[in-house]
């Protein structure tokens, strides 16, 4: 099951199924009011025209509920308004995966591409979870690659390669 710290959809755009996916930091394709409590919804359709030349947005989208601006539903550094209940609900799918890799007594490997020291969060869970269920770790980053050997193996290159390199 992919985690996500990204936003940006990647995963969804490379075939992997939306209730599949746990993106830890919100996902720039739904949208969230600013005000009301309004479920979250998706952007899909929803156009931002930009001022090119002030790097402005033109027409904001609005909350069709209360008619505030809505923002897209992504946690952002001292967000306090952030919906996070998108995401909870893919935690849940994340710990029933878990669960099941428990049962089985099967051994996971974990292919963490790019996940880099400045914003740990993958890092962390990949790492987490090799400890709890005695998994293995191949981390692919062409700078922050080190791993504690007992969890895994680094490999100081980028993701595309790194991919190749497994699939030899």
């Amino acid at each position: 099951m992919p985690f996500t710290s990204n936003v940006d959809g990647q995963f969804q755009k490379a075939g992997f199924a939306e209730d599949r996916i746990y993106e830890c930091h919100g996902s720039i394709h739904h949208l969230q009011c600013s005000s009301c409590q309004v479920p979250i919804y998706s952007a899909e359709g929803i156009e931002v025209p930009v001022d090119r030349e002030r790097f402005v947005a033109l027409d904001m989208p609005l909350c069709s509920s209360c008619g505030a601006v809505a923002r897209p539903n992504i946690l952002m550094f001292g967000d306090w308004g952030w919906d996070s209940s998108r995401s909870d609900a893919q935690s849940v799918q994340m710990d029933v995966f878990v669960q099941r890799v428990q049962s089985s007594g099967q051994k996971l490997v974990i292919i963490e591409i790019g996940a880099g020291e400045h914003i740990p969060t993958v890092r962390h869970l990949s790492e987490e979870m090799a400890r709890g269920l005695e998994g293995f770790v191949v981390r692919i980053n062409p700078r922050d690659a080190p791993i504690d050997e007992r969890l895994g193996v680094g490999l100081a290159m980028g993701g595309a390669t790194g991919i190749s390199k497994i699939l030899l």
